[in-house]
């Protein structure tokens, strides 16, 4: 018998932690009133010292984390092949920003920057990530 990949079971209790968030967003929330709070979050300028609790609401904040950390979890799935300390570390990072000051707008362009950089200088998007 195999000895499961330790990768495949950190990566999946990472998944199951993040998946937590919609349902405790949902609870918080009607889904219209996630809509709102989501769009006033996306809209806002974003300085690093925003409490999107305070802008968006409770369900939406916590969707925002929800979709960081989603993004971050993709990151991870596809680019490194063993998780360690740090890579846990950083997505706990990611995620924990997405509470003040960080949304899909201001996020979406570093790493579409990144993997820019990556094609161009003919380097690994992992490395830079």
């Amino acid at each position: 018998m195999k000895t499961p990949n330790p990768k495949n079971r950190e990566i999946w209790m990472l998944f199951l932690y993040l998946n937590v968030l919609p349902f405790l967003a949902l609870h918080e929330e009607s889904p219209p009133g996630l809509i709102t709070g989501l769009l006033r979050i996306l809209s806002h300028p974003g300085i690093l010292v925003s409490d999107y609790f305070g802008i968006g609401g409770t369900g939406a904040a916590l969707l925002n984390a929800y979709l960081i950390g989603i993004i971050g979890w993709a990151l991870l799935w596809k680019f490194v092949p063993r998780l360690q300390g740090e890579h846990i570390a950083a997505w706990c990072t990611m995620v924990g920003f997405a509470f003040f000051g960080k949304n899909l707008l201001n996020t979406l362009p570093i790493l579409f920057g990144c993997y820019l950089f990556s094609f161009l200088s003919k380097r690994h998007f992992s490395e830079l990530v």
